[in-house]
């Protein structure tokens, strides 16, 4: 028996996703462009998160993200970034990041790998400047937890391979909290987080 064979019949109708494939130091990042087949998630009118419930909930759309992550095109460390419209001003692209669980708020080496591919496929509203001084170009990330300002090495024409992120501030839980133990020793603990 042929690999043909053994394969399910194609479905023209069926869905059809376009993804480019990145990685941040060996973390593998899975990106649906705008132009990627998630029609539905670019649905005018609707806010970031407002899209990421739509996600969520859906459940087509989750099995679009349990295709994209899941085995056999995925693993269990998968990554990947659903790019869609922000309603952001200054945002360049709205970001949701999922996971073979679900979504999350944050996710660093998928901005680090969105900063580079907002600049190399022409997603940065207005161009960046033909080769800043700094040697770096600036795109906002609208992610689930804020906006998020990332740059990457440009050489006014593409990307290199230096990437970083200022992320949205973190803020004190509850610091001081200490926990005793009898049998053992005592633990001082500080809480904080930017996902409140």
């Amino acid at each position: 028996m042929s690999q043909a064979e053994k394969l399910p019949p194609h479905d023209p109708s069926g869905l059809v996703l376009r993804t480019v494939e990145m990685h941040a130091g060996g973390e593998p990042l899975r990106v649906v462009p705008p132009w990627g087949g998630l029609a539905s998630l670019a649905t005018p009118g609707l806010s970031l998160l407002e899209r990421r419930r739509l996600l969520l909930t859906s459940p087509e759309l989750d099995a679009a993200r349990r295709l994209l992550m899941h085995e056999p095109r995925g693993h269990r460390d998968m990554y990947g970034a659903l790019l869609v419209p922000s309603e952001l001003p200054e945002a360049d692209v709205g970001a949701i990041f999922v996971h073979n669980q679900g979504a999350s708020a944050m996710c660093g080496h998928a901005v680090l790998c969105l900063a580079r591919f907002v600049l190399d496929y022409g997603l940065r509203r207005g161009a960046p400047s033909p080769a800043a001084p700094s040697g770096e170009a600036s795109v906002t990330i609208h992610c689930p937890c804020g906006p998020v300002a990332a740059f990457a090495s440009w050489d006014g024409r593409r990307s290199g391979t230096r990437a970083r992120f200022h992320s949205v501030p973190a803020f004190a839980a509850a610091t001081g909290c200490k926990i005793s133990s009898k049998e053992h020793c005592s633990l001082l603990l500080h809480f904080f987080s930017w996902l409140f």
